[in-house]
Protein backbone atom coordinates (compact mmCIF):
# COMPACT_ATOMS: atom_id res chain seq x y z
CA UNK A 1 0.00 0.00 0.00
CA UNK A 2 1.39 3.82 -0.82
CA UNK A 3 1.82 6.03 1.47
CA UNK A 4 -0.74 8.14 0.53
CA UNK A 5 -3.49 5.67 0.89
CA UNK A 6 -1.85 5.19 4.16
CA UNK A 7 -2.72 8.60 4.89
CA UNK A 8 -5.80 8.64 3.45
CA UNK A 9 -6.97 5.55 6.07
CA UNK A 10 -5.62 7.24 8.79
CA UNK A 11 -7.40 10.30 8.60
CA UNK A 12 -10.80 8.22 7.36
CA UNK A 13 -10.42 5.97 10.80
CA UNK A 14 -9.66 9.52 12.70
CA UNK A 15 -12.85 11.11 11.22
CA UNK A 16 -14.84 7.68 12.17
CA UNK A 17 -13.58 7.87 15.39
CA UNK A 18 -14.48 11.92 15.85
CA UNK A 19 -18.11 10.71 14.00
CA UNK A 20 -18.55 7.91 16.71
CA UNK A 21 -17.64 9.77 19.53
CA UNK A 22 -19.76 12.07 19.11
CA UNK A 23 -22.20 9.60 18.14
CA UNK A 24 -21.50 8.35 21.64
CA UNK A 25 -23.48 11.67 23.09
CA UNK A 26 -26.47 11.12 21.15
CA UNK A 27 -27.12 7.47 21.29
CA UNK A 28 -26.86 5.75 24.84
CA UNK A 29 -23.99 2.73 24.48
CA UNK A 30 -22.84 2.53 27.70
CA UNK A 31 -19.35 3.10 26.98
CA UNK A 32 -19.20 0.86 23.39
CA UNK A 33 -19.35 4.03 21.09
CA UNK A 34 -16.85 5.17 22.99
CA UNK A 35 -14.97 2.03 22.97
CA UNK A 36 -14.97 1.46 18.91
CA UNK A 37 -14.13 5.27 18.61
CA UNK A 38 -10.80 4.95 20.61
CA UNK A 39 -10.45 1.45 18.42
CA UNK A 40 -10.49 3.78 15.46
CA UNK A 41 -8.49 6.40 16.98
CA UNK A 42 -5.64 3.45 17.67
CA UNK A 43 -6.28 2.00 13.91
CA UNK A 44 -5.51 5.52 12.65
CA UNK A 45 -2.33 5.85 14.74
CA UNK A 46 -0.87 2.59 13.46
CA UNK A 47 -1.70 3.92 9.42
CA UNK A 48 -0.17 7.18 10.39
CA UNK A 49 2.72 5.61 11.81
CA UNK A 50 3.12 2.81 8.32
CA UNK A 51 2.96 6.08 6.51
CA UNK A 52 5.80 7.45 8.29
CA UNK A 53 7.27 8.30 11.89
CA UNK A 54 6.40 11.95 11.58
CA UNK A 55 2.43 11.40 10.37
CA UNK A 56 2.33 8.56 13.48
CA UNK A 57 3.86 11.32 15.79
CA UNK A 58 1.50 13.71 14.55
CA UNK A 59 -1.36 12.04 15.31
CA UNK A 60 -0.45 10.52 18.31
CA UNK A 61 0.31 14.16 19.25
CA UNK A 62 -3.70 14.66 18.11
CA UNK A 63 -4.85 12.29 20.08
CA UNK A 64 -2.90 13.09 23.10
CA UNK A 65 -4.86 16.50 23.40
CA UNK A 66 -8.26 15.03 21.90
CA UNK A 67 -8.88 12.58 24.25
CA UNK A 68 -8.77 14.74 27.54
CA UNK A 69 -11.07 16.93 25.93
CA UNK A 70 -13.59 14.22 24.68
CA UNK A 71 -13.27 13.43 28.18
CA UNK A 72 -14.11 17.35 29.77
CA UNK A 73 -16.69 17.37 26.88
CA UNK A 74 -17.93 14.00 28.26
CA UNK A 75 -18.32 14.92 32.10
CA UNK A 76 -18.09 18.92 31.72
CA UNK A 77 -20.60 19.51 28.74
CA UNK A 78 -22.80 16.49 28.13
CA UNK A 79 -24.39 16.54 31.17
CA UNK A 80 -25.99 19.99 30.37
CA UNK A 81 -27.36 18.22 26.85
CA UNK A 82 -31.14 16.76 27.00
CA UNK A 83 -29.73 13.65 26.64
CA UNK A 84 -26.40 13.91 28.96
CA UNK A 85 -29.54 14.75 31.95
CA UNK A 86 -31.24 12.01 31.06
CA UNK A 87 -28.50 9.87 31.56
CA UNK A 88 -26.60 11.44 34.09
CA UNK A 89 -28.38 10.78 37.81
CA UNK A 90 -28.07 14.24 39.62
CA UNK A 91 -30.58 16.56 41.05
CA UNK A 92 -29.37 19.27 39.14
CA UNK A 93 -32.70 20.91 39.07
CA UNK A 94 -33.94 24.57 37.95
CA UNK A 95 -33.85 27.08 39.87
CA UNK A 96 -37.45 27.74 38.82
CA UNK A 97 -38.63 24.64 39.38
CA UNK A 98 -37.38 23.83 42.80
CA UNK A 99 -38.45 26.97 43.89
CA UNK A 100 -42.08 26.17 42.71
CA UNK A 101 -41.76 22.69 44.03
CA UNK A 102 -40.74 24.02 47.57
CA UNK A 103 -43.77 26.71 47.45
CA UNK A 104 -46.33 23.77 46.81
CA UNK A 105 -44.58 21.68 50.00
CA UNK A 106 -45.30 24.61 51.78
CA UNK A 107 -48.59 25.48 50.42
CA UNK A 108 -49.54 21.25 50.76
CA UNK A 109 -48.35 21.56 54.85
CA UNK A 110 -50.06 24.72 54.91
CA UNK A 111 -53.40 23.94 53.99
CA UNK A 112 -53.49 21.15 56.65
CA UNK A 113 -53.37 23.69 60.10
CA UNK A 114 -57.09 24.77 58.44
CA UNK A 115 -59.59 24.90 61.04
CA UNK A 116 -56.90 24.81 63.70
CA UNK A 117 -56.09 27.23 66.26
CA UNK A 118 -53.24 28.85 67.32
CA UNK A 119 -51.09 32.14 68.89
CA UNK A 120 -50.12 35.12 67.11
CA UNK A 121 -46.53 35.41 67.62
CA UNK A 122 -46.35 38.62 66.30
CA UNK A 123 -48.77 41.10 65.64
CA UNK A 124 -50.85 40.68 62.50
CA UNK A 125 -50.84 44.35 60.70
CA UNK A 126 -52.12 42.40 58.30
CA UNK A 127 -49.49 39.94 57.96
CA UNK A 128 -47.03 37.98 60.86
CA UNK A 129 -46.04 35.13 62.37
CA UNK A 130 -48.83 33.05 63.99
CA UNK A 131 -47.56 29.47 66.00
CA UNK A 132 -49.95 26.28 65.23
CA UNK A 133 -49.04 22.99 66.38
CA UNK A 134 -46.07 23.84 67.32
CA UNK A 135 -44.84 25.05 63.91
CA UNK A 136 -44.29 28.67 63.39
CA UNK A 137 -46.25 30.12 59.93
CA UNK A 138 -46.42 33.24 58.12
CA UNK A 139 -50.49 34.66 58.65
CA UNK A 140 -52.49 36.82 57.09
CA UNK A 141 -55.34 38.87 59.38
CA UNK A 142 -58.89 38.34 57.74
CA UNK A 143 -61.13 41.40 59.19
CA UNK A 144 -58.95 43.41 61.10
CA UNK A 145 -55.75 43.65 62.89
CA UNK A 146 -54.47 40.49 65.05
CA UNK A 147 -52.42 41.64 68.51
CA UNK A 148 -49.32 39.38 69.68
CA UNK A 149 -50.47 36.69 72.15
CA UNK A 150 -53.68 36.80 71.05
CA UNK A 151 -56.16 33.53 69.80
CA UNK A 152 -56.33 32.92 66.28
CA UNK A 153 -57.88 30.39 64.47
CA UNK A 154 -57.09 28.88 60.91
CA UNK A 155 -59.58 30.02 58.02
CA UNK A 156 -57.71 29.41 54.98
CA UNK A 157 -54.60 29.42 53.30
CA UNK A 158 -53.34 31.98 50.44
CA UNK A 159 -50.35 30.65 48.61
CA UNK A 160 -48.05 29.17 51.62
CA UNK A 161 -49.72 31.85 54.19
CA UNK A 162 -52.57 31.11 56.65
CA UNK A 163 -55.33 33.32 57.17
CA UNK A 164 -56.83 33.74 60.54
CA UNK A 165 -59.49 35.34 62.42
CA UNK A 166 -58.57 36.58 65.88
CA UNK A 167 -60.84 34.42 68.41
CA UNK A 168 -62.75 36.42 71.10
Amino acid sequence: MTDEALVLWGFGLMAGAIVVFLLEALIPSAGVLSLAALALGVGSVVAFFAAGTVWGILSTAFLIVMIPAAIFFFFRVMPNTPVGRALFLNDDEPEEQRASREQRAREHAAARHVGAEGVASTDLHPSGRIEVGGEKHDALAVGGLIDRGQRVKVVGIWGAELKVRAIN
